[in-house]
């Protein structure tokens, strides 16, 4: 079961795995704490425990993740999607998945499995996150997104069918636009006998092992890194790697076409040489010099040398010290089918992916 208590940890595991995207989580923290305190614990349930006929619905907001902190939280916008899918499918929902174990995204998928009283699936359609809908595992693997149901804070419940995820990414991210860049989707209906094959398995567990991780390290005050290798370890053979730290010295942002857009630049230390994150949404690309030091589908994060907190794309100030640490992608994102999608060119980055794993 998972309570109040646990929310803390699986925001900092979550915000981790955003790779600076997903939007920040501290409103949805104190939504989700109380739906807990006074609704009672949610379960959590392995895919395993899926029954093969369960409808399982993946869930999660769309827009500039800046937004999300700029606007407030309408728990009627996760509830009207919810009930509108079910009316869609003409059956009960009886459980539902995170879009991306990530962020905000990773928390929303406890608000909404609170609300319609269902259990929380342990897998997610990302394993970190991605600025577009598309760019999720179930799309990679073929299936299809129809029906999806979008709503907003205004009450506006929209249903879109269409022939391919890339239309539905468009028409989608057109409404959150109109609706301030910030909507709530419920979409990629599966079957649970489905869910092993076209889900990335087991992320809000590692989610909260690495919140736990990282709080143990600010506790105890010490170096992160080992302790999220040990909580990366009990889920394979992933990677964590310290790309550079030092001072931000300088940092860009916008918001455009429903997304946010930047570079970070810090001032790496021992050397000073400037090292350079750009982002969509999520950090795509560290570059130092002429040297590439990580790229997406890997999961790129800055995270405050003192405090251990992990600092969102778009909260990156002037001035703050950082750590940057990269993470190996899950398996799944690393072939060659899902590279076409989630890969540096698939952002426009004229690079080849290199995984973490194998460089020096």
């Amino acid at each position: 079961m998972f309570g109040a208590d646990d929310v803390n940890e699986l925001a900092d595991g979550c915000t981790l795995l955003g790779s600076g995207g997903g939007g920040d989580p501290y409103i949805f923290q104190l939504v989700l704490q109380e739906l807990l305190t006074t609704r009672g614990a949610v379960r959590v349930i392995g895919v395993d425990q899926v029954a093969p006929d369960a409808q399982v619905v993946n869930v999660g907001f769309v827009g500039a993740p800046i937004v999300l902190t700029e606007k407030l939280f309408c728990e009627d916008e996760v509830a009207l999607a919810l009930h509108g899918m079910r009316q869609r499918l003409g059956r009960r929902i009886d459980a539902v998945m995170a879009a991306e174990m990530a962020g905000a995204n990773g928390l929303s998928a406890f608000i909404a499995a609170s609300l319609l009283g269902v259990p929380v699936v342990d897998a997610d359609g990302m394993g970190r996150a991605f600025p577009r809908s598309d760019q999720i595992s179930y799309a990679i693997l073929g299936r299809s997104a129809s029906p999806t149901l979008v709503s907003n804070e205004h009450g506006d419940v929209v249903c879109l069918e269409t022939r391919d995820n890339s239309r539905m990414e468009h028409l989608v991210r057109a409404l959150s636009i109109a609706a301030g860049s910030k909507c709530f989707s419920v979409d990629y209906p599966l079957f649970g006998r489905d869910v092993p094959t076209y889900a990335i398995v087991g992320t809000v567990s590692l989610a909260k092992r690495l919140g736990h991780a990282i709080q143990h390290a600010r506790r105890s005050h010490r170096q992160p890194l080992a302790a999220l290798q040990a909580a990366l370890h009990e889920s394979g053979a992933a990677v964590v790697r310290q790309l550079g730290e030092g001072k931000v010295t300088s940092c860009w942002n916008e918001t455009r076409d429903g997304f946010g857009f930047g570079t970070v630049t810090l001032e790496a230390a021992p050397t000073g040489e400037p090292m350079t994150l750009r982002y969509q949404n999520e950090f795509l690309v560290a570059c130092q010099g002429d040297r590439v030091l990580a790229t997406t589908p890997d999961i790129i994060s800055c995270m405050d040398t003192e405090t251990l907190a992990i600092i969102t794309s778009d909260a990156v100030r002037y001035g703050q010290r950082v750590k940057v640490l990269a993470i190996q992608a899950p398996p799944l994102l690393r072939t060659p089918a899902a590279l076409r999608v989630v890969g540096p060119r698939a952002f426009g980055f004229d690079l080849d992916y290199v995984p973490i794993g194998a460089t020096a």
